[in-house]
């Protein structure tokens, strides 16, 4: 009888793989609009990055579409404004949580980036679900909806 298997340790970074209908498309999307640069793009699969962050493009079957990343970030106002500019569709606009402070970018293929930093001083924002409605979070952690 062998003894207990050494559990790893040491994990990497996760890498998102947003699902896409044309990697070429997404790949102009997130260096044009978003400032990613391109890692690389071999047909259908491809791979951006901005700092730490990368994620991987695949119009081959990978994930379904509406996948969520989440990343941190220095300054959410600064790049949600820096995005909206540049044309990007905000799917929430900066909002302070409890767990943090965050907006909510779509790619063309209807995937979101989840951009956060630390939370603010003051009252909490709306989520917003993906049905359009709008959450307030209460101080014992329940929900009721925003009118």
């Amino acid at each position: 009888m062998s003894g207990p298997q050494k559990q790893p340790e040491n994990f990497g970074k996760g890498i998102p793989i947003f699902p896409v209908q044309d990697a070429s498309a997404s790949v102009e999307f997130f260096v044009k609009m978003l400032g990613f640069a391109k890692n690389w793009h071999y047909g259908e699969f491809a791979s951006v990055s901005r700092g730490e962050c990368t994620i991987f493009l695949c119009a081959d079957e990978q994930g379904k579409p509406g996948t969520w990343a989440f990343i941190n970030v220095d300054d959410v106002d600064a790049l949600a404004a820096q995005w909206q500019a540049a044309g990007a569709k905000l799917r929430m606009t900066p909002q302070n949580f409890i767990w943090g402070y965050e907006a909510h970018v779509l790619d063309i293929d209807g995937n979101v980036l989840r951009i956060a930093q630390d939370h603010k001083p003051g009252e909490f924002g709306a989520w917003t679900r993906d049905d359009g409605s709008r959450w307030h979070q209460l101080q014992d952690g329940s929900w009721e909806r925003a009118e």
